[in-house]
């Protein structure tokens, strides 16, 4: 099962191969032709240290800056590097996440099971990170 298999999407992923090592990045237009229609895009924060996380971030501002719609960025990785006081959270705010959508997110973090479980080694995803990323809330960022 791929991640965004859980969110009735079709996937850019294989496996659990980046995006942008097996389909190249994300860009601008393959997120607008998408996004026709919407009133916002949301994506991960480019900062997150994960070349995925960047590329669709970089990519999802630029469309939405083309479309003139709003667009925001959800942390995934910051919450371990990056001060709870710093600029990244200063204008962040708190989203609800709707119970279908957070049983979606979990169908979605457990698609990753190398890095949950101790099948190819330890764990890569650190105590409490899955708690923390099924709360009923999302922390959204505005883009510049």
């Amino acid at each position: 099962m791929k991640a965004s298999a859980a969110f009735d999407e079709p996937s850019q992923e294989v496996g659990e191969t980046p995006i942008s090592t097996t389909l190249g990045p994300p860009t601008g237009d393959s997120i607008a032709a998408r996004a026709a229609g919407c009133d916002t895009v949301l994506s991960t924060w480019p900062g997150d240290g994960h070349p995925d996380h960047q590329a669709a971030g970089i990519a999802a501002q630029n469309a939405a800056s083309r479309l003139r719609i709003g667009s925001w960025w959800y942390p995934i990785w910051a919450w371990h590097h990056e001060r709870i006081d710093g600029d990244l959270l200063r204008s962040a705010e708190r989203a609800t996440v709707a119970a279908v959508d957070l049983a979606a997110k979990k169908r979605a973090l457990g698609a990753y099971r190398s890095q949950l479980t101790d099948l190819l080694g330890p764990p890569i995803v650190p105590p409490g990170f899955l708690q923390h990323h099924l709360r009923p809330f999302e922390v959204v960022v505005p883009c510049p």
